[in-house]
Order: C-alpha cells, then sequence, then structure tokens
C-alpha cells in the first residue's frame, strides 16, 4: 500500500498500442492503489508544451511515452524533433520526482532504458504472448517505481522535523511531488501590471 494517495500510472501516445494498454490495466487491478490511465495525443490540436501543462500529465506518477509521439506530428519542424526521451528529460524541469519510461517500436540498443514494443507480426498468439512480454520485461520496474514514491511520500513529511531544512523548501517539494507547479518569478507583463496598480492606488491616496 502506497497511501491513501495511490499512484496514477499514465500512458501517453498518438496511437495506442491495445496489448500493452491491456497489460497496464492489468497490472495496476492486480497491484492495490495503482490506477490506470491513458492520454491519446492529438497531434492536430496537442503540442510539446500543451502536454507538459496538461492537468492529467502534471498529476501522474508514473509516466509511460512512446518515443515517436511527437516525430508523429504534424507540427513544427522544431515540434517534430522532439520525442518521448527528450519529453523524459524536459518535465524534470517541472516535476523531477516524476517517473517517466519511453517505449519504442524500433530497435533499441541493450544498454539503453528505453523499452521496446512487443512485435505482434512474428507472433501467432499475439495477445498473450504480448502480455507475457510486457510482464517479464516492465512488472519489476514498475513496481520498484512505486516502491521509490512510497519512500518519497513517507521522508517528506519527515523533513519538517530537521530544523536546518527550510520550511518553504519542504513545501516546495511536496507540491513538486504532488504534481503542483509554482511560478518562481512573474512575468514581466504581470509585473508590469501590478506596479501600475500600486502606482493609481498610490495617487487615489494622495489626492484625498
Amino acid at each position: 500500500m502506497v497511501n491513501s494517495r495511490g499512484v496514477l500510472l499514465c500512458y501517453i501516445d498518438d496511437n495506442p498500442e491495445g496489448i500493452f494498454e491491456n497489460y497496464l490495466f492489468d497490472f495496476s487491478s492486480n497491484h492495490e492503489n495503482v490506477k490506470f490511465e491513458e492520454h491519446k495525443f492529438l497531434p492536430s490540436i496537442e503540442t510539446y508544451e500543451s502536454l507538459l501543462r496538461d492537468p492529467q500529465v502534471s498529476k501522474s506518477d508514473i509516466i509511460v511515452i512512446d518515443s515517436k509521439l511527437f516525430e508523429n506530428s504534424s507540427a513544427s519542424i522544431n515540434e517534430t524533433r522532439l520525442t518521448g526521451e527528450k519529453f523524459k528529460t524536459a518535465i524534470k524541469a517541472d516535476f523531477p520526482y516524476k517517473k517517466v519510461l519511453v517505449i519504442s517500436s524500433k530497435t533499441i540498443d541493450r544498454t539503453s532504458v528505453t523499452i521496446s514494443k512487443f512485435n505482434s507480426i512474428r507472433s501467432k498468439n499475439s495477445i498473450e504472448e504480448g502480455k507475457k512480454y510486457y510482464k517479464e520485461k516492465l512488472d519489476k520496474i514498475l513496481c520498484f517505481l512505486i516502491q521509490e514514491i512510497k519512500e518519497q511520500r513517507d521522508v517528506i513529511p519527515e523533513l519538517s522535523s530537521i530544523p536546518d531544512i527550510d520550511k518553504v523548501k519542504i513545501e516546495r517539494i511536496s507540491n513538486m511531488e504532488k504534481g503542483i507547479k509554482e511560478l518562481d518569478e512573474l512575468k514581466k507583463t504581470d509585473i508590469d501590471s501590478l506596479v501600475n496598480i500600486f502606482k493609481e492606488i498610490k495617487d487615489v491616496y494622495d489626492n484625498k
């Protein structure tokens, strides 16, 4: 048991693979407090940035994303160069505690941490063989990530008992772990607007 909040496992793909979806659904059903959701990426209306800001993505604890997600889109040239691997790195800037796995239909080097998709073309009983393949490839990895999440959540409340750690920093760590993005700096337009409002209030006060 992780805690009352549970673990949200999200699969992101522009063309979700049915066998892999079934595996993730079965995995979540067989593990207490693990919930599975799918996010089908829509190239015509979604972009790399919108995906980073998507509430479903921000609240997910474990994200499994297709490597060619953005290469398949009809977005701009810069967007098409983005991959699941790059998304995995970029999301850490805002959500460093998220666990991200990348899956790919391409040939993967043995030393790579990217997971190869099951090749159903070579299989006679593709559904059962596919589930078995993903179970052997991912069960231990997903269980390890869930354990890491549990330990993170257990440790964060204990940080407040350490006098040398800033309480604001602890709150920021807790928010990032929950998928709550904090703005470190106001945009220039926001600052200018606040300055103008302050001036208007000051003028009204001075003229009384």
